[in-house]
């Protein structure tokens, strides 16, 4: 059975007293580059928490300052699409104007304020077939709701009026390290 004392003198290397002695300090000089790194960590996830508050306050008082704009937007875009309050939805209504446009056309009915699609003039007409059989407001409610440019810019308000909102920049708070 050997002495504890005789373990250090197994090592492979110099004196066992000079050994542990630098043991001892890598280890403690491994510790204080662990305790800087973790106080500097510290500092900047305060930084980061600062800087999340600042972005969060900024947000709410821009979405506070859009509430308005954004609510009668979605009070339009919702009478334009589904209607509300027992009432039928823009769409919808043109629609059934149009229809009954195209019936009175057919019965041979004047029926006024129709576009002119083979000319393309700007000027209304009374409705006949071919050409002048779509009414203006159909016409117009087709070509918006067709228009690439229209759904990007209906897209983009929809983002920027829904809640949260700024989801493209939502990095949820560190939690591990508080």
């Amino acid at each position: 059975r050997r002495r504890m004392g005789a373990l250090p003198s197994l090592l492979p290397f110099g004196k066992p007293r000079e050994d542990l002695a630098a043991i001892e300090e890598l280890i403690n000089h491994a510790n204080s580059a662990a305790e800087r790194d973790w106080q500097s960590m510290k500092s900047l996830l305060e930084q980061v928490n600062s800087t999340r508050a600042r972005l969060d306050g900024k947000l709410a008082k821009w979405q506070a300052q859009m509430e308005p704009a954004c609510t009668r937007y979605a009070e339009l875009r919702r009478a334009l699409f589904a209607g509300g309050d027992g009432r039928r939805s823009l769409v919808d209504i043109a629609r059934e104007v149009q229809g009954a446009a195209n019936l009175a056309v057919d019965l041979g009915y004047a029926v006024p304020g129709c576009k002119d699609s083979c000319t393309g003039s700007s000027s209304s007409y009374t409705c006949s077939r071919p050409c002048r059989l779509k009414l203006w407001q159909t016409a117009r409610l087709e070509e918006l709701l067709a228009d690439p440019e229209w759904r990007r810019r209906d897209d983009e308000a929809v983002r920027a009026c829904s809640r949260p909102g700024m989801e493209e920049l939502f990095v949820p708070p560190p939690t591990a390290l508080a």
